[in-house]
């Protein structure tokens, strides 16, 4: 029995010191990373610190401007809240963002992905004229690329900015647009690092029906007006309760219009008015 116990311990031994060999190569390689790692701190921090006595324009300035040793590239800007921030600087083997004494120290390259925008309009009734007579849905739809997160918005402003998204997450907005007129919406991604992308869509709303007012009527002719925010087009007068397809009269869009009709004879007439955009009216000449 001692004979097998002892046969297998020499067995161990060279194992033993293949893993010792492999914990110590571990452990120093851990070592050299810490170091490195440190020394790198160190040297953001000296970029941080050349950096503050420099003037800023909206792009902020590219670190290799700053003459720092071991520096590949990045960017040092100011935010929105005037203070220094480091974008994607990297030696090579780490990537740093983030403020002062709030570095964010990453192993490996930085991320220099360019986020994707894109709007696409989803819902609402497309009337005459790539109108929409019901409030459409314009959709911006993103995701965070690799180890950044993800700020992004939807709005009428350029550089809108509205939720930030954790790291993998898909983001979806979508936006109402209750405003009559030709709207331009904007959509804005930037991505942790500060790679940004932008987006546009055009496209007209008109949600409100033209105003059929002031009818008169004296024996067999009568008078109105008709208004619209956007324009009237076209209008007809017929005996049927419901909006015909065709016959109605053509007129030069316009956003009020004073009309005499005379009737050919004494029955129940209705008035419809159609604007550009395809809404209809209608009101009963009593």
């Amino acid at each position: 029995m001692r004979y097998y116990l002892k046969k297998d311990s020499k067995k161990l031994i060279p194992v033993l010191i293949v893993c010792f060999i492999v914990l110590i190569i571990f452990l120093i390689s851990m070592l050299v990373s810490t170091i490195k790692e440190k020394n790198f701190k160190t040297t953001l921090e000296n970029v941080m610190k050349k950096a503050s006595t420099e003037t800023y324009t909206e792009q902020g300035i590219n670190v290799l401007d700053l003459n720092i040793e071991n520096i590949k590239y990045g960017t040092v800007i100011k935010n929105e809240l005037g203070v220094l921030e480091l974008l994607n600087v990297s030696d090579g083997n780490f990537c740093g963002n983030g403020e002062i004494n709030k570095i964010k120290i990453t192993k490996g390259d930085c991320d220099n992905s360019i986020p994707s925008c894109n709007l696409i309009i989803t819902s609402g009734t497309l009337g005459f004229n790539n109108w929409y007579t019901t409030a459409p849905y314009v959709t911006l739809k993103t995701s965070s690329a690799l180890s950044s997160g993800l700020y992004y918005g939807i709005g009428y402003e350029e550089n809108y900015q509205d939720i930030k998204l954790d790291l993998n997450q898909i983001g979806i907005i979508n936006y109402k647009v209750d405003k009559n007129g030709t709207k331009k919406l904007f959509g804005y991604v930037k991505n942790g690092v500060g790679n940004k992308a932008t987006c546009e869509v055009e496209l007209k709303v008109d949600l409100e029906k033209p105003t059929i007012k002031d009818i008169v009527k004296k024996n067999n002719e009568i008078s109105f007006t008709l208004e619209d925010n956007m324009g009237v087009t076209s209008y007809i007068i017929t005996t049927g309760s419901t909006a015909p397809k065709e016959g109605y009269s053509s007129i030069k869009s316009t956003k009020n219009k004073n009309v005499i009709y005379t009737l050919p004879d004494d029955q129940k007439y209705y008035i419809y008015a159609v604007d550009e955009a395809g809404n209809i009216s209608q009101e009963e000449i009593k």
